[in-house]
This record gives C-alpha cells, sequence and structure tokens, in this order.
C-alpha cells in the first residue's frame, strides 16, 4: 500500500522542534562553557591584597576594586557591585569590554559602607560582584569584609614602589585623630580624668594609627574613596600606570580637605611630570646636595649622621606656599586642603633608620588645620538625621509638597459629600419615586467628588517636577581649587521612576564620571533600592518616588568659580585683624559676612572685582564640633511659610531654600561618634575665620530622564582666611606644628594591649 506523500511532514514537525531546542541548548552550553572561566576577585578598602588584608572605616565611602580574569570572549559585560545594608540594596554599576583570550581587568567603584555594628548591629552588610553578559550572569564573587579600623584612628596611607618604607611608624604611639573626630568623646568614654593626666598621655592611652599601603590600580577612581584617609605620602610609587580618574581622585582628596605629603630628593623627571607640577608647593625646581640636615638634628636633638651627600629640592615659592621648616618642609593650600613637600627624600635609608624620624612624622602629619567644614557639617547631619536636615528638604520640596487644604475647605467639601450621597439622594430619589436608580447615583456621586478632590489637590500640589538643590562649596583665599557638596529634592506629582543624572548625559569628559551619588537618610531609613550607574556621567536610575511625594539624594559638587576670592589678612594689634576681600569669580556674592568663630561682621554683596574691607578678632585657638551662620536675607522680606501657595515666587523659594540650609547647618547637640548608639561626628575642627556670601547661578545642573530639570539652586560660599603673615608668635606657633615643641621619644604601642574600655587596639571586625 502505498504511503500518503503528507505523512512524514506531520511526524517531522515534533523532531524538528526537538532538534532545534536540542541545538539551542547545546549552543547555551558552550556560551556558558565560553563563559565558566571567568573570575572575579574583590579588594575592599585599602591594601596590597585580600590574604594580607587591608583596611576601611565604617560609615564612610569605601574603595571597592574588582578583578575581573579568567578566559574572556568579545563582547561588553555588566559589572555590578551589589550593596546590601540592612533591608536596603544599592546596585553600583559599570560597563566591562571583553575580549578573546587572558583577562585581566580592573575595575574601580566607591561605595558607602555602614558599620556593622550602627543601630544594634542590625545592617547585615553584605557586597557581592557579579558579572552579567547579555543579562545573564557568568561570574559572581561575595567579598569579604576587611578588618575595620576604629572610628577614632588616624589613616596614613603611604604609596611607595614595593608596597614599604614607612614600616617604622606601624607601631609608633603617634598621639593623633581621625580628622573631625572629637577627642574628649573618646576621653569621656573611657571614663579618664583629663585633668589628671599631660595633654600626651591622654592621646596616647586612647589614640592609635594606621599605616596601609595599596596597589596602584587599587587607588580609587573617586575622590570620596579617600574618606578615611587622614594623610596620603607619596613616595616613590610610579604615577604612570594610574588613570585620569585616579589623578584627578586624588587632587580632588586634597582639594576637599584632604593632606598630601609629596617626597622630594634627586629624582627631577619625577617631579616635573604633569601632577607634580600643578601641586608641588615650589615651582623652577632644581637640585642642590647636602651633607648634613643640621636643621633636623637641632630641633629633635638626635645627631642625624649620612654617610653620603643627599640631594634636596630647590625652587621658588608659588603664590600662598609658605616655608615651614626651613628650607626642608614646604606647603600650600590645594582647595580645602594642604600638600606638603619635604625636599628631602623621606624614604632615604638614613631618615628612616633615624631614631627622631617618629617625631618628625608627628610633625608632619598635624600641619593640616583640620577647620570646621560645611561640607561636612552638612554631610554628616543628613547622615544621621538631623533635625534641620527635614527644614532643607521641605524647603527644596517647595511649598507645594508640605501644603494641605485649608481646615474650612475640607469640612465643607466633607460634609457637601455626605450631604448630597446619603440624605439628598435619598430624599430626591424617594420623591420622583425613583430609588433605584441609587444604584447609579451613588456611584457618580463617588465619581464626581473623587474628580473634584484630585482637581483641589492638584491645584495645591501642582502638576510640575521640580528639582531643587542646596550646594556649599569650600576653598582657601587665593585657591582656584572649590570644593564642592549638594543635596537635591526631586518633588514628583506622579508616582514614577526616575532616571536622575548630574550632568548631561554621554559626556565622557564629565567631572560627575567619578562623583558618586546616594540617597539623603530621612530618620535613618531610604524609601527603597537604588541603582548607581557609573557610565560616564554618573547617574541614578530607577528612582522611585510616589504621588505628590519627594525623594533627597546627595552629590558632591564639580564647580569653577571662574576666579579666585583674594583676602590680604594683616594684623593690626595683638588681636585684631585688617581683613581685605576681593572678589575675582564671575559671581556676585550676595549677603556677605567675614565670619571668626560664632561672629558674623556683615560686609554686604561683593560684585565681580569689588574689594570690601573689615577689621575682626582673629580665633585661632577655639574648637567646636558647629557651625554659626547667619540667616542670610532673613529680613528682606515677609517669612515666606506665611504666605500662600499662589503667591510663590523664585525669590521667596529661594530665601526658603538659604534659611532651610542655615538650618541645616546650625550647631547640633551631638555626643559624638558612637557606633553604639548609632552617632556620627564629621564636623569637629578648629574655630574658622572665613568669608562667606551666597550667590543663586546654577552650579549643578540635574537631567531627569534625560531633560533638564526645572528648580532653583542656592549655593553658600566658604573662604577660609590665610593667617597673617605678620602674626603674634602664639598665632603662628599654632598654625604651625614646626614652631611647636616637638615630642621626642615617640613611645611604642604594645601589640594587642587592651585599650581603657577593653576592647584591643587599632582594629576590629
Amino acid at each position: 500500500m502505498r504511503q500518503d506523500a503528507s505523512a512524514p511532514r506531520h511526524n517531522a514537525a515534533p523532531f524538528g522542534l526537538l532538534t532545534s531546542l536540542f541545538a539551542l541548548l547545546c549552543l547555551c552550553g558552550t556560551v556558558r562553557a565560553a563563559h565558566a572561566d571567568i573570575t572575579l576577585d574583590t579588594l575592599v578598602g585599602f591594601g596590597q591584597n585580600a590574604v594580607s588584608g587591608s583596611r576601611y572605616r565604617p560609615d564612610t565611602w569605601t574603595p571597592i576594586t574588582v578583578y575581573v580574569n579568567g578566559q574572556g570572549m568579545r563582547g561588553t559585560g555588566q559589572l555590578q557591585l551589589l550593596v546590601h545594608q540592612g533591608a536596603r540594596t544599592t546596585n553600583y554599576t559599570r560597563r566591562v569590554s571583553l575580549h578573546d583570550g587572558p583577562l585581566n581587568e580592573v575595575v574601580n567603584f566607591t561605595v558607602q559602607l555602614d558599620s556593622p555594628l550602627r543601630n544594634g548591629g542590625s545592617t547585615g552588610l553584605n557586597i557581592q560582584a557579579q558579572l552579567l553578559v547579555d543579562g545573564r550572569k557568568v561570574a559572581e564573587k561575595r567579598a569579604p569584609l576587611p578588618l575595620g579600623v576604629q572610628e577614632e584612628s588616624f589613616n596614613i596611607l603611604a604609596l611607595t614602589k614595593d608596597g614599604s618604607g614607612m614600616n617604622f611608624l606601624i607601631k609608633k604611639r603617634l598621639g593623633l585623630f581621625h580628622g573631625y573626630f572629637n577627642p574628649i568623646n573618646l576621653i569621656s568614654r573611657n571614663n579618664i580624668n583629663a585633668a589628671e593626666t599631660s595633654e600626651y598621655d591622654k592621646v596616647n592611652t586612647l589614640a592609635n594609627s594606621t599605616l596601609m599601603y595599596t596597589l596602584a590600580p587599587a587607588m580609587p577612581a573617586a575622590a570620596q574613596g579617600y574618606d578615611m584617609v587622614d594623610v596620603v605620602a607619596l613616595a616613590d610609587m610610579p604615577l604612570d600606570n594610574l588613570t585620569e580618574d585616579q589623578i584627578e581622585a586624588l587632587k580632588g582628596y586634597v582639594r576637599n580637605g584632604g593632606t598630601l605629603i609629596l617626597s622630594g630628593g634627586t629624582d627631577l623627571s619625577r617631579l616635573k611630570s604633569g601632577f607634580y607640577n600643578e601641586m608641588l608647593p615650589l615651582d623652577q625646581i632644581s637640585v642642590r646636595t647636602v651633607r648634613d640636615l643640621n636643621l633636623l638634628a637641632q630641633r629633635y636633638k638626635e645627631p642625624l649622621p649620612l654617610p653620603n651627600p643627599i640631594g634636596l629640592v630647590t625652587g621658588t615659592m608659588k603664590p600662598g606656599a609658605q616655608a615651614l621648616f626651613g628650607d626642608l618642609v614646604y606647603s600650600r593650600p590645594y582647595g580645602n586642603g594642604v600638600v606638603l613637600l619635604t625636599t628631602f627624600d623621606f624614604l632615604d635609608p638614613n631618615i628612616r633608620s633615624w631614631k627622631e624620624a617618629p617625631s618628625l612624622w608627628r610633625d608632619l602629619l598635624r600641619c593640616n588645620p583640620t577647620r570646621i567644614s560645611p561640607r561636612r557639617t552638612l554631610a554628616s547631619n543628613a547622615r544621621n538625621g538631623e533635625s534641620g536636615m527635614q527644614t532643607l528638604a521641605d524647603a527644596m520640596a517647595g511649598k507645594q509638597a508640605t501644603n494641605a487644604p485649608p481646615v474650612p475647605v475640607v469640612t465643607i467639601f466633607l460634609a457637601a459629600y455626605l450631604i448630597l450621597l446619603v440624605p439628598v439622594s435619598y430624599f430626591i430619589l424617594k420623591k420622583i419615586d425613583k430609588r433605584e436608580l441609587a444604584w447609579f447615583t451613588s456611584p457618580a456621586l463617588i465619581f464626581g467628588f473623587t474628580v473634584i478632590s484630585y482637581l483641589i489637590a492638584l491645584s495645591i500640589k501642582g502638576g510640575a517636577l521640580t528639582v531643587n538643590r542646596a550646594v556649599v562649596l569650600e576653598t582657601t583665599a587665593g585657591s582656584d581649587q572649590v570644593s564642592g557638596y549638594g543635596q537635591l529634592t526631586l518633588y514628583s506629582p506622579r508616582r514614577a521612576a526616575y532616571d536622575i543624572s548630574m550632568a548631561p548625559t554621554g559626556d565622557a569628559n564629565s567631572p560627575y564620571r567619578t562623583l558618586v551619588p546616594s540617597e539623603v537618610l530621612s530618620g535613618g531609613v531610604v524609601s527603597g533600592d537604588l541603582t548607581v550607574d557609573m557610565d560616564n556621567t554618573a547617574m541614578l536610575r530607577g528612582a522611585e518616588v510616589r504621588l505628590w511625594d519627594k525623594r533627597s539624594f546627595e552629590t558632591p559638587v564639580a564647580a569653577n568659580l571662574g576666579g579666585v576670592v583674594e583676602a590680604k589678612t594683616r594684623m593690626i594689634d595683638h588681636q585684631n585683624v585688617e581683613v581685605i576681600v576681593t572678589n575675582k569669580t564671575r559671581y556676585t556674592l550676595q549677603d556677605c559676612v567675614v565670619l571668626n568663630g560664632g561672629q558674623a561682621n556683615t560686609i554686604g554683596d561683593l560684585a565681580p572685582g569689588a574689594t570690601k574691607t573689615q577689621t575682626l578678632k582673629w580665633f585661632y585657638k577655639d574648637f567646636s564640633s558647629g557651625l554659626t551662620l547667619p540667616n542670610a536675607g532673613q529680613n528682606q522680606m515677609p517669612s515666606p511659610d506665611s504666605q500662600d501657595v499662589t503667591k510663590e515666587t523664585p525669590e521667596r523659594t529661594l530665601l526658603r531654600l538659604r534659611n532651610g540650609l542655615t538650618a541645616a547647618l546650625v550647631p547640633q547637640n551631638n555626643n559624638g561618634y558612637n557606633y553604639y548608639n548609632g552617632e556620627t561626628e564629621q564636623a569637629y575642627g578648629r574655630t574658622t575665620n572665613a568669608v562667606i556670601g551666597w550667590f543663586n547661578d546654577p552650579l549643578l545642573k540635574v537631567q531627569v530622564d534625560g531633560k533638564e530639570a526645572g528648580g532653583l539652586e542656592t549655593n553658600l560660599l566658604m573662604v577660609h582666611l590665610p593667617v597673617p603673615a605678620n602674626a603674634a608668635p602664639e598665632i603662628r606657633k599654632v598654625m604651625n606644628p614646626f614652631l611647636q615643641e616637638p615630642i621626642y621619644n615617640i613611645l611604642e604601642d604594645v601589640p594587642g594591649a587592651a585599650r581603657p574600655n577593653g576592647n584591643r587596639m587599632g582594629i576590629y571586625r
């Protein structure tokens, strides 16, 4: 019997489908096999590798290096760093270019890590790296949490070629505390009677320092990654292999208030490179040879034999630079920080092995004045949910975010709704004998009142998406480097998820490619998970905001004022100083004051090119945990909070932003940085003498979903004043450790010695 020709066709379809499915599975298996050899490794914090140990400081921004190794393939992957802290997850992402053959990629992240002991140890800190290709996970690695340094530990990062050379400082009790940490809190917490011990005994009882090394590829690519570091000692580590982002991050660290110590010596090719050319306090440098360093021997009362002559860097001091210690140590302000140069090579074996080398280093490490910083104060208060932060968040959200309909309107609306829905509807339908129509009239009334209530709310809350910003800028008089920190609040007229960038997207040269934004904590609770895309311009992806609600974020701000604020200071008697301020920026500075500690001396507006003169008492001894700022423009118009939202104007919004920012910067009653109660103090420092001014020109041009967002911005600029050149000896002595009596024979720490509170010195898990 002849078989129908169509029969094989019916049987072939399932067979072909199975064959195709089998081939697809084989292909997937082949692709998986191609990816199976890719491995990830991680280094959290500062160190040379995870095996020998790394260090981080909890509750700070921390660098995390991810190494991508193994056999690769062509394509582009997405490297994700998932940071799980309590109930929230922050996902930091970067693109990774893959290729055939062996992989050896290094990717740098900077993330904000909570303390494992914050809020009673409930954070559940967990870090996981994973590589995705075409949406599929091809490699993953859980990052082990490294050793955390104590909150008060003074942290030194040594950048040397061989990852050694400064080990003589490891066991020395230098008596220094982490910048912006108030030592009084530690003394009181450990029940030490400060009156019965000398200052050096006090600090050596409690203070400890941590010396860290790291490899060049693991250096932070964002200035925030140096958050835990007090001093960077840059010796002979080559900078040629660093990326442009890593170089800019190191500059940003100094700009933000850090201390960079550069080693001199005879290697002029190193010192004449682009980075050193910008950062050195000296210009037109050369080398001269000396056979002794008598200045060191005389100051520290210890002979310093030199078997062979050594070279000292010499040159012309740049504007703002000064000689701290003869021709051996120079300094120069860079933004809020300071660059030091030891004209000798501080890794020279004769100097390293010198008995009083730790005493010399103690003086070098104390050369940063660590003044009260409004940037750090605002960031610290935001992290701790201080009361003033709510005022600022409400001001940035706009009056519509907190407005509610008047009580009479709500009362009349509810009364009308209830009367029409029940008695009126009932009696009317009964009168016309159509009570069955209640099945239609009731839903109609409910729908109508719902629409009316929405329209009333819309008239009050508004339908415009706005992003208002408050920015704090900080610099030193005469420096063209400015450090900025900003907060922004997005007010949403609808429930949506937004992509928020701090600059136009796709700009590969944007400075925001390395500045990491994050969410401002609100009472210790965030609004939800967050994705931070670090490709080109930093972007917050999919930030969810509810209907007529707000969500606040923080970010470093890249600022160029187009010039400097110059200030000349001159002592006119034993305590009063004449200050001459000249505004050479492109902005008109409004409501300017000259601040000395808790007193503000008004000098009015400063237009570009304008000069003002003020006499004030010079503060130089006091330390404080808070700023005192005047409410700029407070009396220029009636309080905006008393005005109806329909009368809102840009001027009133800006005034509200200014006063909100001032409220967020006022002194806080904070007992110090304490893991046990979750408090953090990052605002302690030397009382500052400064010029303060305001301007409203936008610096932080936020984009939402690829479009520039509406909203206003207020900017507070603080310019720290230089110490008068003719200052009295007691003033110059306070500001220059080399004019103070040194401490000889620095004590050594005993390994594993118990602290007064029972903890071991130096580190904890």
